[in-house]
């Protein structure tokens, strides 16, 4: 799981101003929480190095990595898929099949 240090890249004041916005604009709080990515460059012109949502817990808000809910194609999953066939034999006395291993 990759991490994005906001503070880092954008600076403690930047990010103190956005949460104080988000505490007490419910406009910008609405837009933040549909769209992050848009609202912040929208209304500060910065560019979130990911796709990013907020959320908001009993701590306060968090910026997190969106998840894409991306899912592979059936072509990807044949190259992970696991598993072995296992041999099958019918049993000629009353015609039922049995697997072997």
């Amino acid at each position: 799981m990759s991490t994005v240090n906001l503070e880092e890249m954008f600076g403690l004041d930047t990010i103190e101003t956005v949460l104080a916005r988000l505490k007490s604009d419910p406009a910008f709080r609405a837009e933040a929480m549909a769209d992050l990515n848009a609202a912040v460059k929208a209304h500060y012109g910065l560019v979130l190095p990911q796709p990013m949502q907020l959320t908001e817990t009993d701590a306060g808000f968090h910026a997190v990595l969106k998840d894409e809910g991306v899912e592979l194609s059936d072509d990807e999953l044949d190259l992970v898929a696991g598993g072995v066939i296992a041999p099958v034999r019918f049993d000629k006395t009353n015609g039922t099949k049995l697997k072997l291993g």
